[in-house]
């Protein structure tokens, strides 16, 4: 009863007004409902020449496995979205050139793989990578990964990997994965998952950049121990543990000791 009393009670100034809209509230309106639009619609991520490369999985690009862990895909739909966010519109066949391609790096004649010693018939790929978290300070959702010298990173059919070491190519897929996987090593993820630790996949040129940079960090380290041991004497130089002295030194006192008794023999 008291709510009907108080609906009674209510002036005529208090009921809302089923009038229309002045110019000046429909221009508010229209302002209002224009700026909220791009918000309300969702992004185109591709280009339709684009989309039919996605959806026709041009090069292996949706392939799960294509650079061996069988679980992994070269790009995720979630790499393409940051990417056109990041360029801030739809990406075109040039874009997706740019995210997968063929490895212009690799050699132009015929390729045998480092695993099953078969000729590489198909295409040799290469798959550059995109920021998808802010890892460190300078990183931007959407950017692709670049070296200290500003050169895209990308994962490819080429592992520096043998003895003696050497860029090895792979086909796509467990032939890749086997020759990662070389060490036979495991590592542990931050949620206690166990993982195969695998050896870089990459992209013909910069596998050879790496080989190059491993082979000169294991040279340097030699000349630096052949020079620790030139000083202490293992090289066969100066007055160390193999010097002549030494070795007479070394020789007398490796007789047998019941030789120095012979003369107190009463």
């Amino acid at each position: 009863m008291a709510k009907r009393e108080k609906i009674q009670k209510m002036t005529k100034d208090e009921i809302p007004s089923s009038e229309p809209l002045g110019d000046v509230e429909q221009q508010d309106l229209a302002t209002a409902s224009a700026t909220a639009q791009p918000d309300a619609e969702k992004r185109m991520v591709l280009t339709p020449e684009a989309k039919r490369l996605w959806d026709g999985n041009n090069l292996g690009i949706q392939t799960a496995g294509l650079y061996g862990p069988r679980e992994s895909r070269p790009l995720g739909w979630h790499d393409l979205e940051d990417r056109s966010n990041f360029l801030d519109r739809p990406l075109t066949v040039e874009d997706i050139a740019e995210l997968h391609s063929e490895d212009p790096s690799a050699p132009t004649d015929e390729v045998v793989c480092g695993f099953c010693q078969k000729t590489i018939g198909q295409p040799i790929v290469r798959t550059a990578l995109v920021k998808n978290e802010v890892k460190r300070e300078g990183d931007v959702v959407g950017d692709l990964v670049c070296d200290r010298d500003g050169n895209v990173v990308y994962r490819g059919q080429a592992v520096v990997v043998g003895r003696p070491m050497a860029v090895q190519p792979g086909h796509v897929g467990n032939c890749l994965f086997k020759l990662r996987d070389a060490r036979e090593k495991t590592r542990q993820l931050a949620d206690r998952r166990t993982v195969r630790d695998l050896l870089p996949s990459q992209a013909f040129d910069q596998a050879q950049a790496r080989l190059e940079g491993v082979t000169a960090t294991f040279a340097a380290r030699k000349e630096q121990n052949s020079s620790f041991r030139d000083r202490i004497g293992f090289g066969g130089k100066g007055d160390g543990f193999n010097s002549p002295h030494r070795r007479a030194t070394a020789g007398r006192q490796s007789r047998d000791p019941r030789e120095r008794n012979i003369g107190n023999r009463g």
